[in-house]
């Protein structure tokens, strides 16, 4: 194994541990004779229920001073909430919840063969840098998901006036919401799979900036930090107690933030500050997370996250991550303004629901229709030319991502517009079916060539050959 690929897996899986112990930890009691570990306090306090867990004998009950000594478990909260969930579901469910944990956490396929896994990792990101040379110019969209976002609470004034990005690019580089290169790198690895060949990841890598795609993720990133930091502190200012609760913020802590100058660090700090500059770059990760197109395995169904499905799988987790953020974050939304103005009547609610989905959706609608003329002017065409309003404006939701998931139902009704019928559903075999076809039918063995060339298979008119 390359000494990178082990930094990075041991970089990931350090990460990995403790954000689970930060969720999931806690402080349990160990007899000192049997060595069985019991909650104490919450729910617990009056509870005598003994339990097995996944790792063993769990008896819950009220502490006595004297029945044992107080130790972290890495566990208590999961252990817990596998409790409440065989409550009410039975173990089925608890069998359900453990399967779908052994797919987040990449455990799922541990016995997969490593060559197979390297080799199908390998193929992947040869694909990727064939068909995903336009990933640049369609991520330009995203830029429009922090106004879908912040239009809940900040108008369009608010947004663009006077923003400081500047400072929020320094606020992001030290909190995280915008990457270096090489955090981009480490955080792109998915879990258990930095096994992959550094080559081909530094590749892929490269490619990404070569096309565009890290500039937009970096400038979409830093618009999203400083939208998040300015509606943050309006809610602060505000007093809006609501907003603040989504973000786990108070308006205090905001405040106290402010005076200390934004700071990101917490070095020198009382505990009060710390705390304070501790929970708003929290609700400002929390924003960017919000308002990014940014995969997650939680969001995927539990076959996304099965490695020997990884093929089939592939490009649709993007899908999946716009349904969650996008599309039902903005419904999500819209459900809360009704019901903070339904007393106003159901017009006026619906209105003021609305704002949220109309500004952001002009947002997103203008970028989109840039970035479609940008790439048609990239490959020297111009497709949508002729096109009614109607196919055109499911262009501009397709390319958009609003339709999330509904994506791949919308692809197998155009699949008139794909090479062939197999890339609506898996890109992955429709591409290699194309240059099967190409190979073996009447195209030239340049044109082959051209076809898995990175750039030039989408970009034709650039082909210098």
């Amino acid at each position: 194994m390359e000494p990178d690929a082990i930094m990075s897996h041991y970089i990931a899986s350090a990460a990995k541990r403790a954000s689970w112990e930060h969720t999931f930890g806690g402080y349990v009691i160990q007899d000192d004779l049997t060595k069985v570990a019991r909650p104490f306090g919450g729910q617990w306090a009056n509870s005598t229920e003994s339990i097995n867990t996944p790792v063993g004998p769990l008896t819950v009950g009220k502490w006595e001073e004297g029945k044992g000594r107080k130790v972290w478990s890495p566990n208590k909260r999961w252990h817990e909430a596998m409790v409440r969930i065989e409550k009410k579901h039975g173990k089925a469910g608890v069998d359900e919840a453990l399967t779908l944990l052994d797919g987040v956490m990449g455990r799922t396929g541990t016995s997969m063969n490593s060559k197979l896994r390297k080799s199908q990792d390998t193929l992947l990101n040869a694909v990727n840098m064939t068909i995903l040379a336009n990933s640049g110019v369609a991520s330009i969209p995203e830029l429009g998901m922090a106004v879908a976002r912040a239009a809940n609470l900040l108008s369009v004034k608010d947004m663009f006036k006077g923003l400081d990005l500047r400072e929020a690019r320094r606020i992001g580089m030290d909190i995280g919401t915008v990457l270096s290169n090489g955090l981009a790198q480490i955080q792109g690895n998915a879990a258990n799979e930095a096994y992959n060949g550094t080559i081909t990841q530094k590749m892929a890598s490269k490619y990404f900036i070569l096309n565009g795609q890290q500039a937009i993720t970096k400038a979409s990133r830093t618009f999203s930090t400083a939208l998040g930091m300015r509606y943050i502190e309006k809610a602060a200012d505000f007093n809006q107690l609501e907003e603040l609760n989504a973000f786990h913020v108070t308006a205090r802590q905001v405040k106290t933030w402010r005076a200390l100058g934004k700071p990101a660090f917490t070095e020198g700090l009382s505990k009060v500050e710390a705390d304070s500059v501790r929970a708003v770059n929290g609700a400002i990760m929390q924003f960017v997370t919000e308002s990014s197109f940014r995969p997650s395995r939680f969001q995927n169904p539990s076959w996304g996250n099965n490695p020997y499905m990884k093929i089939a799988f592939h490009l649709k987790q993007f899908l999946y991550a716009i349904t969650d953020i996008l599309v039902l974050g903005l419904l999500r939304q819209a459900k809360r303004r009704f019901s903070d103005a339904k007393g106003e009547g159901m017009l006026a609610a619906g209105a003021y629901a609305m704002v949220p989905i109309v500004v952001g959706g002009i947002a997103i609608a203008a970028l989109t229709m840039f970035a479609i003329e940008l790439r048609e002017l990239l490959k020297g065409v111009d497709r949508t030319e002729n096109m009614g309003d109607t196919k055109y404006a499911m262009e501009v939701f397709s390319k958009s991502g609003t339709l999330g998931a509904f994506e791949m139902g919308y692809n197998v009704m155009n699949a008139e517009s794909w090479d062939d019928g197999l890339s609506t559903l898996v890109p992955t075999f429709g591409f290699g079916q194309g240059v099967y076809n190409s190979a073996t039918g009447n195209d030239s063995t340049l044109e082959t060539i051209r076809r898995v060339t990175p750039f030039f298979s989408q970009y034709k008119n650039w082909w210098p050959i």
